[in-house]
């Protein structure tokens, strides 16, 4: 997948569905390195939205993702995490 094209796709949903003051909650199925999420919620923001929180089904906690949202101050909460070998 085009990152470009997903990173554009986003910002064209978060404009045209968040407005001043919303609360928005990050949901996606996986957290790896946390690029997505950390674009998408930079995104949001801009739109005048508060982030919520962010939830994922699947944390790679190798990878680092989870702190990097954190870093945002956005909570995170996941269903279940795969450590690497």
């Amino acid at each position: 997948r085009d990152l470009h094209k997903e990173y554009r796709r986003q910002r064209q949903m978060c404009i045209r569905y968040s407005t001043n003051g919303d609360q928005v909650l990050l949901i996606d199925d996986l957290i790896a390195t946390g690029g997505t999420a950390c674009a998408t919620i930079r995104l949001i923001r801009q739109a005048g939205a508060e982030i919520a929180g962010a939830s994922f089904v699947i944390d790679l906690p190798d990878l680092g993702g989870r702190q990097e949202v954190e870093r945002m101050d956005v909570a995170v909460r996941t269903l279940t995490a795969f450590e690497g070998d």
